[in-house]
């Protein structure tokens, strides 16, 4: 592989039988709620999701391992990953400030109320 090219997966199974075990097990669980059926496809479901998350690593750890990934590729997940922690740190740091509108539960986060005018 070129050190100027960007690699670029191909076309993949993967989501799509997420997708599928997903269903499944929600269909599963939606019928245990209802008392149609046990947690037979429910349990079906997950077995499936794990299998996917297990095979869907480890494609991506033989990409990984196979020289496929260079440095703007490794840059580019370290970056993504920062930007998904700090939108995730504000987006907390949004819900808990919202909850000191009122006066209430500021003092059960341990804050001091504003005086919202």
């Amino acid at each position: 592989m070129s050190g100027s090219s960007y690699y670029v997966p191909h076309e993949t199974k993967w989501p799509f039988l997420a997708t599928v075990a997903l269903i499944v097990m929600f269909i599963g669980l939606a019928n245990y709620m209802n008392d149609e059926s046990n947690l037979t496809l429910t349990y079906t479901g997950l077995a499936l999701l794990l299998l996917v998350v297990y095979g869907w690593f480890s494609y991506v750890v033989n990409e990984s391992e196979g020289g496929l990934y260079d440095a703007q590729v490794d840059m580019s997940f370290r970056w993504g990953m920062a930007w998904f922690i700090f939108s995730e740190v504000m987006f907390f740091a949004a819900f808990f400030l919202e909850l000191c509108t009122t006066p209430e539960n500021c003092l059960y986060l341990g804050l001091q109320a504003r005086a919202l005018k």
